[in-house]
């Protein structure tokens, strides 16, 4: 390994710091090169991103989750939909995930103990229950 203290992500070395915050001059992702230190976060934060999925382009989770990889969090990710492009091409095709469908697998999160994540992040929502499955996906997680 290049680095003493250096993990894998995505293929990609980085270094950590045992640090709690970024440092103070640098509070953006883009603020970091390719080989400065990217701090460590406290207490395994864990993220449920539920956001649209492409399979051309990077919105929702496809844009989100590897930066939030690279600040040290764990992703989880549910896809509420799968497009072949963003809506602003002028077809779209592919599925929305139903208010059911995601109450399934909240479900089996839940069964499986693996529901204990700190953070929550949304994006694209396709039906109104699938809102509301959202909102009860939010009351099952542990709160702080």
């Amino acid at each position: 390994r290049r680095f003493p203290h250096a993990t894998r992500v995505s293929g990609l070395a980085f270094r950590h710091m045992d640090v709690c915050e970024p440092p103070k001059q640098k509070q953006r992702l883009s603020d970091y090169k390719h080989n400065d230190v990217v701090p460590s976060l406290p207490s395994e934060p864990r993220v449920l991103s539920v956001q649209s999925h492409v399979v051309h382009g990077y919105v929702g989770n496809r844009a989100a989750v590897f930066p939030l990889q690279l600040l040290g969090f764990e992703v989880d990710v549910i896809n509420s939909v799968q497009f072949s492009c963003h809506t602003g091409y002028p077809a779209i095709r592919g599925q929305k995930l139903s208010g059911e469908d995601l109450h399934v697998l909240a479900d089996g999160l839940a069964t499986n103990e693996v529901l204990d994540h700190t953070h929550l992040l949304t994006g694209y929502i396709g039906t109104p229950s699938f809102l509301r499955e959202v909102i009860r996906l939010l009351d099952m997680l542990p709160k702080t």
